[in-house]
């Protein structure tokens, strides 16, 4: 009962009400509606470094890094990382001495996305920036934010002119954040699903 309370009490009855419907929806008529925005940042234009709240350390993961994420993630994750080292995707990680806070991918080429389950498209000179996580007992540090700038300093300097990233409309922190660090609003996608139809709706936003 106190976990549920605490899910209103952060979530609002009305975000609370609708999570549940669709939960229902989705477990009797493989029902699901979801919106993602998509983001770009422009990088010819100065990127201002920001600092977060606490002292971490900031750099490139490797492979042997997969021992660190095993307290974090599950056994499926894991393994859907070391296929995205093998294709040679960049992760970043802050640490916190040894233990991670914070983690986020860069890849150079096409990748799925699985929440609209929509193929976001990388052409030249651009990098799609994703899977970014803070580990909940690192939150409100801004470890988002002062990464995501890193991430963008160390594309801009491989030659890229453009970095992707995608929110889902209801993650008014994530969205806060991205803007924050130089990110427009390009696009929205929403994905209608009953069983195995699907459909798609795409809209521009204008003015952002």
């Amino acid at each position: 009962m106190e976990n549920l309370l605490a899910q209103i009490k952060r979530d609002g009855i009305i975000t609370f009400t609708i999570r549940v419907l669709n939960f229902i929806l989705r477990k009797t008529i493989g029902f699901v509606w979801r919106t993602e925005i998509i983001y770009e940042c422009s990088l010819e234009i100065p990127i201002q470094e920001i600092e977060p709240k606490i002292k971490v350390t900031t750099r490139e993961a490797a492979e042997k890094d997969l021992e660190k994420f095993k307290e974090i993630v599950n056994e499926r994750k894991i393994e859907l990382f070391r296929g995205r080292f093998k294709k040679d995707r960049i992760c970043f990680i802050a640490l916190d001495k040894k233990e991670i806070a914070y983690f986020g991918w860069i890849s150079f080429e096409d990748e799925y996305e699985t929440n609209c389950q929509i193929r976001v498209k990388v052409k030249d000179k651009e990098a799609y920036w994703f899977d970014c996580y803070t580990i909940p007992e690192y939150r409100h540090n801004g470890l988002h934010g002062a990464i995501t700038i890193k991430a963008l300093i160390y594309l801009k300097d491989k030659g890229c002119k453009k970095v992707l990233t995608l929110v889902m409309k209801n993650n008014i922190y994530s969205r806060k954040a991205f803007r924050k660090v130089g990110f427009k609003e390009k696009k929205m996608v929403t994905l209608i699903k009953i069983f195995n139809f699907k459909h798609y709706i795409y809209r521009d936003i204008k003015g952002k």
